[in-house]
C-alpha cells in the first residue's frame, strides 16, 4: 500500500490500495503493526472511471467534520473524488469530483473548510472549499518541483513535501510561502526524494525521506530532531517508505511501501 491516512470516528483506518483499485478499511483493536495484529472489516472500488470506482489511488484523508466523507486523490482519473467512508456517493447534491492531472497528496484544513490538493505533475497546490468544491487558490507555482504530500498542524500553517527540490516548503494558512528546511543529501536533515508528511501531537513535522530509506522528525521551525530506521528489511529498516501518520497517542505509522508493510514506532522513535 502506498497511504496510510488515519482513523475515522470508528476507529477505522483508511488505506489506499493503489495497486488493486480499491479502498481497504482496517479495524485496528490494540497497537500494533498494521497487517499483523489489523482486523479486516471490508473494501470498496474497483478499477474504472464511475463515481465510486478507481484507477491508481494514491491518497487519502477523512473530512472529521461531516460524516466521515472521504477525499481521494484518484490518480489516472485524474480527480480528486469524494465519497462517503462506506464507498457510496453522497448526495444527489454535492459535487463528487473536481479534475487534476496527478493527485499526489491531499489534507483538509478542518477549520478553514478546506481540501487542499497536491498535483504532482503540474507543481502546484490548490486549495477547494469543503463543501462545493470550488477553487478557492492555488499556490506554490513559483518554488515547487514534483510536489508530493501535504499536511497542515493546528495553526493551519501547511507542509509541502518538494519532492525533486528534495524539502520541505511551508506556507501559513493563506498559501504565502513562509520557509523551506532540507537539501539534498543523505546526512541528518537532508532528504532524497522526500514523499509524505504528517505532523504529530508535539507539533513535529514527520517526513518519509523515500530515497534515503527512512523516517525524519523535525520542530515546527524546521530544526532537525531525530531519524528513524535505515535500508533494509529488518524491523525499524525501510524500503522507500512512501507515508506517514500518527494516532491520537502520537504513534507514527510507517507505508513501508517496497516492503509491503506498516511499521509502528512510538514518538520517540523506538
Amino acid at each position: 500500500q502506498r497511504r496510510v491516512h488515519g482513523k475515522n470516528r470508528q476507529g477505522l483506518w483508511k488505506m489506499a490500495a493503489w495497486r488493486n483499485n480499491f479502498e481497504q478499511c482496517l479495524s485496528v483493536p490494540r497497537c500494533g503493526v498494521v497487517g499483523d495484529d489489523a482486523e479486516f472489516v471490508g473494501m470498496f472500488g474497483s478499477r474504472g472511471g464511475a463515481v465510486n470506482e478507481l484507477n491508481t489511488p494514491m491518497a487519502i484523508c477523512v473530512d472529521y467534520c461531516r460524516d466521515d466523507r472521504l477525499f481521494i486523490g484518484d490518480c489516472f482519473n485524474h480527480r480528486l473524488l469524494v465519497l462517503l467512508s462506506d464507498g457510496t456517493a453522497p448526495t444527489s447534491t454535492d459535487n463528487t469530483f473536481v479534475q487534476s492531472r496527478y493527485p499526489s497528496g491531499v489534507c483538509v484544513m478542518n477549520r478553514a473548510r478546506r481540501v487542499l490538493l497536491v498535483d504532482h505533475l503540474d507543481s502546484v497546490v490548490r486549495v477547494y472549499d469543503c463543501e462545493s468544491l470550488e477553487l478557492v487558490a492555488t499556490f506554490g507555482q513559483e518554488l515547487l518541483n514534483h510536489p508530493w504530500g501535504v499536511a497542515v498542524d493546528s495553526a493551519d500553517n501547511i507542509f509541502v513535501v518538494d519532492m525533486d527540490n528534495h524539502c520541505i516548503q511551508v506556507f501559513d494558512s493563506r498559501g504565502t510561502f513562509s520557509f523551506n528546511f532540507g537539501t539534498q543529501g543523505c546526512g541528518a536533515g537532508q532528504f532524497s526524494r522526500p514523499r509524505g508528511v504528517c505532523v504529530d501531537y508535539d507539533g513535529n513535522i514527520v517526513v518519509a525521506d523515500c530515497g534515503n530509506h527512512r523516517i525524519q522528525l523535525f520542530r515546527p521551525d524546521g530544526a532537525f530532531v531525530r531519524a528513524i530506521g535505515s535500508r533494509g528489511t529488518e524491523p525499524t529498516q525501510f524500503r522507500n517508505p512512501h507515508s506517514v501518520c500518527v494516532d491520537g497517542a502520537n504513534n507514527i505509522f510507517v507505508a513501508d511501501t517496497f516492503n509491503n508493510r506498516v511499521q509502528q514506532f512510538r514518538s520517540d522513535g523506538t
